[in-house]
């Protein structure tokens, strides 16, 4: 996460400093193909209230819409001393409840103003600035009355906190007359960036198509977005220039928030998860990047200039309370008629009405549960007692009782002897919630409790009954049935999936909200895992590796093919290992399998270990990883030196290549792949450990390792003058090139990219080895790593193809000891399928130790010590959900 920054937005006016914020030549709105200045912003908005032909101070009823004349409209009428209310649409009920002076609605670019008649007793405080309605249209007309101070001093938080810059740009991806959504646009404003005006969903194409061309930096979504998302496969996550994502609005499960941590870091990208409300001016707390993978279900910390404190309630936990927030973005109080309007400040502590507690370990905020009945299905809060009293208003004289519950993902409302579609067409008009998020139990009689009153606990369970048997629901997009197991549209099975993930990876506890990262997977056992699962989903998807077994399960059931598949990098390992074996062996000729595999290293590199979001995991990733390469070959190195002499301490130690011998004399460079391969991982954590490195890699995922290759390139071209060429193409930096180079490419992600990397290989392979064909079989592997996914093989080919790949280190670690004998005395071919039969034994043998040590019970002094060592603390695994403890 990025150093925190101050940002100056001045509180005495927030239209005006918003619109002022930027240098007047920059981009601040892009619709379409049009794009607006931060000059022509400020003329616009002068211009368009000065149609309005308003009184020195109005109240102004706005729909918002994500148009220029909205943002103009509205920054101006603040930065003229007037006070908008936003409003969905329609507007006009609100504007006349409030008594507004004007009512300005959007058609495209026009502009639609209506005056009205000004009330002959009604007063504006001066410090009022803005209007929000906080119960969305469940027809409760309560306002929250915000100050230039509450919008400022909030811009200016989150500004801080997401590091905005004013090459920053964002999008809207959430409604403007929503506090989230309108949070974004002054968070960018208030340090001069700019913002992408849009109506499309995060699904449509054009949304994705505007994310790229427009180059959006940053995007936002509440719970809703992501499981739209996640349902149509969009991933956004990709998008060349994007470098944040922020969730809030709602609490979002912890399975969801680790997957999308997983698959943001993977491109780059920071995962915020902050917590807020209308009250708060939008955001009150906020959860750094690294953490959402390890404290998935804590909203955080509280933002500069907020605190926190837990007011006890009766009947909880000693440790769990009502969240009481206070900063100077509490709201100045709420409204709920004009007269209203002319008081001041009302409130210092916000209420949140959510119980929480705090970790005693690093301090970040639960939220356990609510005081109050209200739900935020798509962010927008509904109070529910106050929606049984409008659809029992609304359904007029037929004397029904309406119940209603539900949770973040639906609504579930009852009125027995009510028509449901007739309930359900009220629900949405008074919510403005969609269909699919609506679901109505056709209920005989509501179910009581002892005391006669309605039992919600029974109403939600029977929502789950009825949703799990698919009568009388339609279920919303992505959401899971309140708690109920998810149904997969492939017919897959969540437990089977993850009881294969835990015999693959030798774990005794898999979770169905686990993923192949989650678990500790890398390189090795990515191969073994990949190929299972492709025999019982089909076609997986390109981050299936950071995909939960629930969400892997939706894959449709597999159709049976002639060919299978296999990822190139796969192939390439199961292809390079082969070159090695035959070329040492002389039996076929095929040099620089070792340097080929070492750019396969730099993409796995690249997708395992730098994709992990905090030092601490990349340091145990990267350790595991080396511990199951040093182990074998030094146990074999020490067996040999024992029994036939060879090798020596400086092999032992894999520091041959700096302080051994220059002579290849007794196998002393068997291992320089090996002890190449330690440093450059060694190189690659300790320089990511540092925190501007790592956020500049964050930043500039193409042209961090870009840049790096750039820098490895000077050993590549000073050989020739050195004149140490033989051992220098062995040596750490001498290769650390192909490393940087299998990194680019699995960084090269658009076209242009792509194309880019292929010309950076083709021009720097040349002449390395002095030996074409040596330098023509990298440059075909590292082409096909960048332009083919997978490579189609005949089925029989699949499991043996995959097997010699999962075994390629463990044949390179003991060919050296075991063709030789072999060589003397049987036919090549049967010497190099026997050797790399003995590599693919030792492998499969150690997978099976492997697997037998972890799922070794142990006593609960041996958990308790292991969990010590690795969290720190009982009971919370690494990957951040709470479990007992596991070694």
């Amino acid at each position: 996460m990025p150093n925190i920054r101050p940002v100056l937005v001045h509180s005495r006016n927030a239209g005006r400093s918003l619109m002022d914020a930027g240098d007047p030549a920059d981009t601040v709105l892009v619709a379409d193909d049009r794009s607006v200045s931060y000059g022509e912003l400020r003329r616009s908005a002068e211009s368009l209230v000065a149609g309005l032909e308003l009184a020195d101070r109005s109240l102004v009823a706005v729909q918002a819409a994500p148009t220029v004349e909205f943002v103009a409209i509205y920054l101006g009428l603040m930065a003229n001393g007037h006070v908008p209310l936003l409003a969905g649409n329609p507007a006009g009920e609100l504007a006349e409840h409030w008594s507004a002076d004007a009512l300005v609605s959007f058609d495209g670019a026009s502009v639609q103003a209506t005056s009205r008649r000004r009330p002959a007793v009604r007063a504006l405080h001066p410090d009022l600035a803005l209007l929000m309605s906080t119960s969305g249209s469940t027809g409760a007309p309560k306002l929250v009355r915000l100050s230039h101070a509450n919008l400022a001093a909030n811009a200016a938080a989150i500004a801080s906190i997401l590091a905005l810059r004013p090459t920053d740009r964002g999008i809207t991806s959430l409604p403007l007359h929503y506090c989230y959504g309108l949070s974004v646009l002054h968070s960018h404003l208030a340090v001069g960036a700019g913002i992408v005006l849009s109506d499309a969903s995060v699904v449509d194409p054009c949304f994705n198509a505007a994310v790229r061309v427009h180059r959006v930096t940053s995007l936002a979504g509440v719970p809703h977005t992501f499981e739209m998302l996640d349902h149509s496969r969009t991933d956004v996550a990709d998008a060349p220039h994007l470098r944040l994502i922020t969730q809030a609005g709602g609490r979002m499960p912890a399975a969801q928030v680790r997957s999308w941590a997983g698959r943001c870091a993977a491109n780059g990208v920071d995962f915020v998860v902050m917590y807020g409300q209308t009250e708060a001016t939008a955001r009150m707390a906020y959860l750094s990047p690294e953490l959402a993978d390890k404290r998935p279900e804590a909203v955080g910390r509280a933002i500069p200039g907020g605190s926190f404190e837990l007011a006890p309630v009766a009947g909880e936990a000693p440790d769990v309370g009502e969240l009481v927030y206070r900063g100077p973005n509490v709201m100045m109080g709420y409204a709920t008629e004009p007269d209203d309007l002319a008081a001041g400040h009302t409130v210092d502590a916000l209420c949140t009405g959510d119980l929480a507690r705090r970790s005693p370990a690093d301090g970040l905020y639960e939220i356990v549960g609510r005081r109050s009945r209200f739900i935020k299905p798509f962010g927008l809060r509904v109070d529910l007692d106050a929606l049984e009293e409008a659809l029992a208003a609304g359904l007029g004289t037929s004397g029904a009782e309406v119940a209603a519950t539900g949770d973040d993902s639906r609504l579930v409302v009852s009125a027995p002897g009510v028509n449901p579609d007739r309930l359900a067409a009220l629900t949405m008009e008074r919510t403005g919630l969609p269909r699919n998020s609506v679901q109505v139990l056709d209920l005989a009689e509501l179910p009581r409790t002892a005391s006669q009153k309605v039992d919600y606990p029974a109403l939600r369970s029977a929502a789950i009954q009825a949703a799990s048997s698919h009568h009388g629901v339609r279920r919303p997009v992505g959401a899971t049935d309140l708690g109920a197991p998810s149904a997969t549209s492939g017919g897959q099975d969540p437990a089977e999936l993850a009881a294969l993930f835990g015999r693959i990876l030798g774990r005794g506890r898999v979770d169905e909200r686990d993923s192949f990262v989650s678990l500790g997977g890398d390189s090795l056992s990515y191969v073994e895992c990949a190929v299972a699962l492709e025999e019982v989903l089909g076609a997986l998807p390109a981050d299936w590796h950071l995909r939960s077994m629930a969400e892997l399960a939706e894959n449709p059931a597999p159709q049976r093919r002639r060919f299978g598949r296999l990822e190139t990098s796969v192939v390439l390992r199961a292809v390079g290992i082969v070159a090695i074996v035959t070329t040492h062996m002389r039996l076929w000729y095929f040099p620089g399998g070792a340097h080929l595999l070492l750019a396969v290293v730099g993409y796995n590199v690249s997708r395992f270990l730098v994709a992990r979001p905090s030092n601490a995991e990349r340091v145990a990733t990267a350790a595991v990883t080396a511990a199951r390469v040093v182990v074998p070959a030094a146990g074999l190195m020490a067996v040999a030196m024992a029994t036939v002499g060879g090798y020596g301490w400086p092999s032992l130690l894999f520091v041959n290549s700096y302080l051994g011998p220059t002579s290849h004399h007794a196998g002393r460079w068997h291992y320089w792949f090996i002890e190449a391969l330690l440093i450059l991982i060694g190189v690659t954590v300790a320089a990511l450990a540092v925190p501007a490195i790592r956020r500049v890699e964050r930043e500039h995922r193409y042209t961090f390792p870009l840049a790096g290759l750039g820098l490895a390139l000077v050993f590549r071209y000073e050989w020739v003058q050195i004149g140490e060429f033989l051992n220098l193409r062995f040596r750490a930096h001498g290769v650390a090139w192909f490393f940087l180079l299998g990194w680019l490419v699995h960084r090269s992600r658009t076209v242009g990219q792509r194309l880019l990397t292929s010309a950076i290989c083709l021009a720097i392979v040349p002449g390395f080895f002095n030996r074409p064909e040596r330098e023509w079989f990298i440059i075909l592997g590292v082409l096909a790593l960048i332009w083919v996914r997978e490579i189609p093989l005949p089925r029989r080919l699949v499991r043996p193809v995959a097997l010699v790949a999962a075994a390629s280190m463990w044949i390179f670690i003991t060919h050296f000891r075991v063709w030789p004998p072999l060589d003397r005395n049987l036919p090549g071919v049967a010497a190099l399928i026997l050797t790399v039969g003995v590599g693919i034994g030792a492998h499969l043998l150690a997978e099976r130790l492997l697997r037998w040590r972890r799922s070794v019970p142990q006593t609960d002094s041996q958990r308790r010590g292991a969990c010590a060592k690795v969290t720190g603390r009982c009971g919370r695994s690494s990957v951040g959900r709470a479990q007992p403890c596991q070694g």
